[in-house]
């Protein structure tokens, strides 16, 4: 067996726990896609990085991580000069399948690898395509693109801050990478890019990383408009973003801003909630600086939010949502993308301007007329009171007499409900928290027994559960003024 055979060979978890793991660099992982071209913009050298497959051929970097066999061949000439260490599985793939040869065989078939492994520069670890174990450290999940692989091999080894660049979704490479496209692209069956980002999600939250592009602002922002009251729908809203996000994200409820609301004078220009003026703050309270989402508290996220959070803005200082239909012209800004370096907005400055008659309420919550606004969120971002299977993004629970946490009448519960208990599972929210929320009067008592039994639907509650909302009144319902009320009562949509 030659020197550089199986127990002479480095696993990379050794490599990095020798040299690496006492850095403060954080990671960074080059792909082939579109943002690549960015390269220049950014210095590289802070960073420890690691090029997947071909990008070797364009830049040095720290790592060159490859799993297909077929792909050394294609980047021989840079794989000594362009990289500190090359990583590999210990079974690697030959033309995007599990192969059967080993490592330590193909370093005696390929001049370039015999090199790299005789000088300590070449480093494996077990592919979970293999058949079996080469050693002792977890194994690393194949996924649909290599860039999963890398995340996952990082995050085992602890890992935290790390960027990407050329790691992007659609189906593009970066001109730079043009002359392979037609043979290298897709070449696994895949459709999309897309594909990488869901399990990028998931291993953001098992490895709390701090994962994000490198061309795109981190954490993402969502200034979320509520009521102290809407504590609970707030903490699920929360839970669902993160769910899905592959990015970290920071959630803030405005209800604790502490930037005073003044009252405009005229009560045809007051808000018709105590949240309607928050998202007004949402600059101030970022420092005028960067993007921001406004979300309302009634809503529940089913799909990635980076998706939202990277639209461009085409010069419009904030995107509203694309109404597909007049009945929905009234929620087009109840999700928003915020330019906050473009928008000088101070609340007191908003009233002024309502109370001296320079703007009134209408031009003011349903044109936004205080900023250059576009239309062009798609309307999946905003399904009013349903889902449309394999499309819908977020869902508004809009109709205050059908929403889950006050009512068990209505078809929210089939995903509030499960989302609610997975925030507890999770501990994002605990029972003692919902009970207290229960004891306030904020949500429908019946509630804690639905979590306790496991049940989804509440037309399954026993009747005892059912008979503890007796006596409940939802908050919407409380406020002073038997008219106000009995508008509520009957119609029970959120108003702006």
């Amino acid at each position: 067996m030659p020197p550089y055979a199986a127990h002479y060979m480095k696993h990379f978890l050794d490599i990095y726990r020798e040299k690496f793991s006492a850095q403060s660099l954080p990671w960074l992982v080059l792909g082939k896609g579109p943002t690549f071209a960015r390269k220049d913009e950014f210095d590289l050298q802070a960073f420890n990085s690691i090029a997947l497959n071909h990008v070797v051929n364009d830049v040095a970097v720290t790592f060159a991580h490859l799993i297909d066999i077929d792909v050394v061949e294609h980047c021989a000439s840079h794989l000594e000069s362009n990289t500190q260490y090359v990583i590999m599985p210990w079974i690697p793939h030959v033309h995007c399948h599990p192969g059967s040869a080993d490592l330590a065989g193909w370093v005696e078939q390929i001049p370039v690898l015999g090199r790299l492994a005789a000088q300590d520069r070449l480093l494996w670890y077990d592919l979970n395509t293999a058949k079996c174990r080469q050693g002792a450290e977890p194994v690393v999940e194949a996924g649909y693109f290599s860039a999963e692989s890398v995340l996952h091999l990082l995050s085992l080894a602890g890992a935290k801050v790390i960027r990407t660049l050329g790691v992007d979704g659609v189906s593009e490479y970066s001109d730079e990478f043009s002359a392979i496209e037609a043979t290298t692209k897709f070449a696994n069956g895949q459709q999309s890019f897309d594909r990488q980002f869901e399990r990028f999600a998931e291993l953001r939250r098992e490895f709390k990383l701090d994962l994000a592009p490198l061309t795109v602002q981190s954490p993402i922002r969502v200034y979320v408009g509520c009521s102290r009251s809407e504590w609970l729908p707030f903490k699920v809203l929360e839970h669902s973003i993160n769910r899905h996000a592959r990015m970290p994200v920071e959630c803030f409820p405005l209800y604790d801003a502490q930037i005073p609301i003044p009252s405009p004078r005229e009560s045809c220009n007051r808000p018709r909630t105590n949240f309607s003026f928050q998202r007004f703050l949402i600059p101030e309270i970022a420092c005028f600086k960067g993007r921001a989402i406004y979300l309302d508290s009634d809503m529940v996220v089913l799909k990635d939010i980076a998706e939202l959070w990277t639209l461009p803005f085409n010069s419009a200082q904030i995107l509203g949502i694309d109404a597909f239909s007049p009945a929905h012209e009234a929620s087009k800004f109840s999700v928003m993308l915020l330019d906050c370096d473009q928008l000088d907005w101070k609340i007191k400055n908003i009233v002024a301007s309502l109370d001296r008659g320079t703007i009134d309420y209408k031009s003011l919550m349903h044109d936004l007329s205080m900023a250059k606004v576009r239309l062009s969120i798609p309307a999946i971002w905003n399904s009013i009171d349903m889902v449309i299977p394999g499309q819908t993004a977020l869902i508004h629970y809009t109709d205050l007499n059908q929403q889950p946490w006050l009512t068990r009448s209505g078809t929210g519960h089939q995903h509030w409900i499960p989302l609610l208990r997975e925030a507890v599972i999770s501990g994002h929210v605990d029972m003692v928290a919902i009970a207290d929320e229960v004891e306030r009067g904020h949500v429908r008592p019946s509630l804690l027994a639905q979590l306790e039994l496991g049940i989804d639907d509440p037309v399954d509650l026993p009747i005892d559960a059912v008979l503890a909302d007796a006596d409940f009144v939802p908050p919407h319902l409380q406020r002073p003024g038997p008219l106000k009320n009995l508008i509520q009562n009957l119609f029970g949509k959120a108003r702006l």
